[in-house]
């Protein structure tokens, strides 16, 4: 009995502190003038670094407290959105797409995902983001053709990292148990 609360303990405790890290984040990418973006994506990192450590619904609680906390903490709510909608929604979406094993099938889900993200900034976002995007990016087509690149180049990077944290650093985190 004691092993599984002392597990169950072991699993808040690493969803609180991946949670606190990740509201930390998107608190500096608040309060930073550049790489907003970048640091909203890390903040989206350490939440997946919850899903390896302590599993999938650890990691959906740790989504749902930091974009509570984040909508009643965090001064102005850009990046807060940015993470709700897509950096911190998608480690959740990866994992389970990826279960599925099948390729394409996982691309074709991930594929939908982004780009209805991508739809959904677009149309409600559009005239806030015109004054920022450089002007080859104010029709729709290259915005999504850029858009999807991008997502591939952080996809894989994604799946780089997370691969590296769970062989070296969840790893190591494991024997301290």
């Amino acid at each position: 009995m004691r092993n599984k609360s002392h597990r169950a303990a072991q699993t808040a405790a690493v969803t609180g502190v991946m949670a606190a890290l990740c509201l930390s984040a998107l608190y500096c990418a608040e309060l930073l003038p550049v790489g907003r973006v970048g640091i909203t994506a890390v903040a989206g990192l350490v939440l997946a670094c919850s899903v390896v450590s302590a599993g999938l619904i650890p990691g959906i609680c740790g989504y749902a407290v930091v974009s509570l906390l984040g909508f009643l903490i965090l001064p102005v709510k850009d990046c807060l959105l940015l993470f709700v909608c897509f950096f911190g929604l998608y480690p959740l979406l990866k994992s389970l797409f990826e279960r599925l094993r099948l390729l394409p099938l996982v691309w074709v889900l991930k594929f939908l995902f982004f780009n209805a993200v991508l739809t959904l900034f677009w149309t409600l976002l559009r005239e806030i983001l015109f004054p920022f995007l450089p002007a080859a990016l104010h029709t729709a087509a290259p915005l999504y053709l850029v858009g999807n690149v991008a997502f591939i180049v952080y996809d894989v990077g994604f799946s780089k990292l997370m691969t590296f944290y769970s062989l070296r650093v969840d790893r190591v985190l494991r024997r301290m148990q």
